[in-house]
């Protein structure tokens, strides 16, 4: 049954990386390889820069999410249990709304040094944050009870849930939009480096539970029973905990961290002002720029240009006569 699991996650995962508005097939890709040819430069960015990122963070997703639901039944000792419980979810999703709406109260130096990493730092930390309270509230005497903490967890819910209605009624036309799609997640922007930041945490969780079978295992006869076969049942409880929030955290921050950067697109924008406001207007959108967004800009005065382009255009007749770094 296990090789029978893997071989349908193989299939899948292979379908999944030719299947798309490009047109790759994966016929056409094994077709190549096996007449010792290499892939073209497209074919390459498509399967390898763009799809590959997306299954590797998807399959890393559901597996943490999937561990960290069977642990939690184990440490509650109940088929109804999930990682919500633990307050992740809850702490993440208020953690996200008070970036999204009232990120832009932050210093400007704040926000151009986050960027579009604001709202991901601000719901991996409202998650971890949250299951630390949860752990402390629960925990008296060096001991950590289930019950108190499953009561706080449905209250915990409760309360962000009244925070976040609070947010969502502050919130103008474009910060619901943002709420919106945020909460809708998407896998659609992984890339190597945001895996890189995302995997160690969800491989180290993952690699840690399955060393808590045994004990969760020693859980199901209770407490008491499990404490008398020798079992550290306060020591448990802890790890088990802190891999539910790390596996759950870096899954709540891997579909945050993909939204799409805003692209500005610019016809002219100081053709017709002084230059006072020229430099004004160029400033505003470098500061945009600085901040995680993009800016693309058709403009005559190659000077002002330079003063402020990362990447220039030179164009004559729709045809590209030159390209680079401002400074080349």
């Amino acid at each position: 049954m296990q090789f029978l699991a893997v071989g349908f996650a193989g299939v899948v995962s292979l379908t999944s990386l030719t299947t798309g508005a490009s047109g790759i097939s994966l016929v056409e890709v094994f077709g190549t390889w096996a007449r010792g040819e290499s892939l073209d430069r497209v074919t390459r960015t498509v399967l390898f820069d763009i799809r590959m990122p997306r299954l590797i963070m998807g399959i890393l997703v559901g597996a943490a999410l999937a561990v960290s639901g069977a642990v939690m039944r184990g440490l509650f000792r109940n088929p109804l249990a999930d990682p919500g419980l633990v307050g992740v979810g809850a702490g993440a999703g208020l953690g996200a709304m008070v970036a999204i709406v009232l990120g832009g109260f932050l210093h400007v130096a704040i926000q151009a040094a986050v960027g579009f990493y604001l709202v991901p730092f601000a719901a991996f930390f409202g998650g971890w944050l949250s299951t630390i309270m949860l752990y402390v509230v629960a925990t008296n005497r060096g001991k950590t009870s289930v019950a108190v903490m499953l009561l706080a967890g449905i209250a915990l819910g409760a309360l962000t849930g009244a925070v976040s209605g609070i947010l969502v009624y502050m919130a103008d036309d474009q910060q619901l939009r943002d709420l919106t799609f945020w909460g809708l997640g998407s896998l659609a922007g992984a890339t190597w480096v945001k895996l890189i930041v995302v995997a160690p945490l969800m491989v180290t969780a993952l690699a840690a539970a399955p060393f808590l079978a045994r004990s969760l295992n020693g859980l199901a006869l209770g407490e008491a029973a499990a404490a008398h076969i020798g079992i550290p049942v306060q020591r448990m409880k802890s790890i088990a905990i802190l891999t539910v929030a790390a596996a759950v955290g870096a899954a709540v921050w891997a579909p945050t961290q993909n939204g799409k950067a805003r692209w500005l697109n610019l016809d002219e924008p100081v053709s017709s002002l002084d230059i006072g406001h020229q430099l004004e207007v160029m400033e505003i959108a470098r500061d945009y720029a600085r901040g995680g967004g993009g800016v693309i800009a058709v403009m005559h005065d190659q000077n002002l240009t330079a003063m402020f382009a990362d990447h220039m255009v030179l164009l004559s007749g729709g045809d590209a006569l030159r390209r680079g770094h401002r400074h080349r």
